[in-house]
């Protein structure tokens, strides 16, 4: 899929003055970005709690893309402006959410690439994600009971795509637009090297987490049970074909990774693919021990019941730094 850079910037102009103007509380919720980047904002989950997301289209053409890769970043990252203007942050900008995401699509050019931003960011730091998991002041997990994530997850999935399809087929459909400089080309839609039913919200998907993002997937898998008894949740769950666990960490000094062996039964009985990928900055922490005796639990059990794990340590040899903890994500194999 391609975004025309000439139509959706126009789209977004003060000097635009389209006769359907139904359009403009949509507009209002997507935020163009680049040829292939938008911004949702408030999109609608379980029970109504809201979400923004960062939504990125591989470089492959439409009727390729075969599956949704969903990703949860860590503490730090967040738009380029707001880290560029954090007294700390400013220093990892190249790690932003729009740099993430163009990563993210080289990765796996025939996606459809979901960045779900944390509710919050205490001190602009530590990301919250209250939404999907019971936590405390640095989102750092409370506990692992219930919280409706896998839930939400399948309501903002699906909301997410309904809400770009919307966008695009609204951009499409506008006849008659008065600009101040060039008519409106609606032959040059970004919809038109797409599907006809633009996008399929029932593919396959690929969970990723980064860093503190890892606690939502840690809370995901605490909820796989409940699937036994909620036959549309089970359809949702069996369509995720991979997870991605890198370099998972937090501040407390339990549950970094899941070490509970019948959850972990859960999640081998899914026969997904599971892979880790770590470094010394989280593993080979003298100060926290605990992650790296968590996550050596973690892989093996799994492997020790069947699981389809792969586990990958990055920079073996290299000091510990936040540097290599984020290069981690370069590090994902392309799809």
């Amino acid at each position: 899929m391609i975004f025309k850079r000439n139509i959706l910037y126009h789209l977004l102009l003060p000097s635009v003055f389209c006769k359907q103007t139904s359009m403009s509380s949509l507009h209002k919720r997507v935020q163009y970005y680049s040829d292939n980047m938008l911004r949702l904002q408030g999109v609608v989950g379980h029970n109504e709690q809201l979400n923004n997301i960062l939504f990125v289209s591989g470089k492959s053409a439409g009727n390729l893309k075969r599956k949704h890769v969903i990703f949860f970043p860590g503490d730090v990252q967040n738009y380029r402006d707001k880290m560029a203007s954090h007294f700390s942050n400013n220093k990892w900008t190249d790690w932003c959410y729009e740099n993430t995401a163009t990563l993210l699509a080289s990765k796996f050019p025939q996606a459809w690439t979901w960045i779900i931003e944390p509710i919050k960011m205490h001190d602009g730091i530590f990301s919250c994600y209250d939404n999907f998991l019971t936590a405390n002041l640095l989102g750092a997990p409370e506990n692992l009971d219930n919280h409706d994530a896998l839930l939400h997850l399948k309501v903002l999935l699906r909301s997410a795509v309904t809400l770009v399809n919307e966008h695009l087929d609204g951009t499409k459909q506008e006849q008659v637009c008065e600009l101040e400089s060039d008519p409106c080309e609606n032959d040059e839609s970004p919809v038109s090297t797409m599907d006809s039913k633009g996008i399929n919200a029932d593919l396959p998907i690929v969970i990723i987490g980064f860093s503190k993002g890892c606690v939502v997937l840690n809370q995901f898998l605490h909820e796989l049970h409940l699937a036994e008894d909620n036959p549309e949740l089970k359809k949702f769950i069996e369509r995720i074909s991979a997870w991605y666990w890198l370099d998972g960490g937090h501040s407390k000094e339990t549950d970094t990774w899941i070490t509970n062996e019948q959850v972990l039964h859960d999640l081998t009985k899914l026969k997904t693919t599971i892979h880790v990928h770590v470094t010394p900055y989280q593993v080979k922490d003298k100060n926290r021990p605990h992650i790296g005796e968590e996550e050596r639990m973690f892989v093996e059990t799994l492997k020790r019941i069947g699981a389809d794990v792969t586990e990958t340590i990055h920079f073996e040899d290299e000091e510990r730094s936040l540097t290599n903890h984020f290069k981690v994500l370069e590090k994902l194999p392309d799809d």
